[in-house]
C-alpha cells in the first residue's frame, strides 16, 4: 500500500523485498524437489520473487538518487 501510494518508498521496498527473501527461501526451495515437474514450478516461481526484487532495487536506487 505505501509503495503504490508512492509514501516512503524506499522503506516500502525494503519491507517487501525482506518479506519476498523469506517466502522465496522458505517456498520455493526447487533444489529439494524429486519430481522434474515439481522442480520446474518450483525455479519459476524462484525466479519470479528474484524478479520482483530486482524491481524492488531499482525502486531504491532511483529514490536514492533523487536525494542526492
Amino acid at each position: 500500500m505505501l509503495l503504490a501510494s508512492g509514501i516512503r518508498p524506499r522503506l516500502a521496498s525494503w519491507g517487501l523485498i525482506v518479506n519476498l527473501v523469506m517466502a522465496t527461501l522458505g517456498g520455493h526451495r526447487f533444489w529439494e524437489e524429486d519430481d522434474e515437474q515439481s522442480r520446474m514450478s518450483q525455479r519459476i516461481q524462484f525466479m519470479k520473487n528474484m524478479s520482483l526484487m530486482g524491481g524492488l532495487f531499482a525502486i531504491i536506487a532511483a529514490e536514492g538518487r533523487k536525494t542526492r
